[in-house]
């Protein structure tokens, strides 16, 4: 089920990760929101932080990006720790 949350700062990082592990591998929104199997626009949710993402899909955008994905739940954390 979607998720319609009020975006935290932790879902607006998450989503800039995945942001720029995407074009660090080249990949545009459509070819990613593609393989994970959603609209281009879903893919522009999750990157601009307004729609929640469960672990299960961070998993999925992961694999597709062929990164941890620890890469995308953990990393904006860890960048931003006092």
């Amino acid at each position: 089920p979607r998720q319609n949350l009020p975006r935290t700062t932790e879902d607006q990082r998450i989503g800039l990760t995945i942001q720029r592990l995407r074009e660090l591998h080249g990949i545009s929104q459509e070819q990613l929101a593609q393989a994970i199997d959603v609209g281009r626009a879903t893919l522009a949710h999750y990157e601009r932080g307004t729609r929640r993402l469960s672990y299960e899909r961070i998993q999925h955008i992961a694999w597709a990006l062929h990164e941890p994905a620890e890469a995308i739940a953990l990393r904006p954390a860890l960048e931003h720790a006092a």
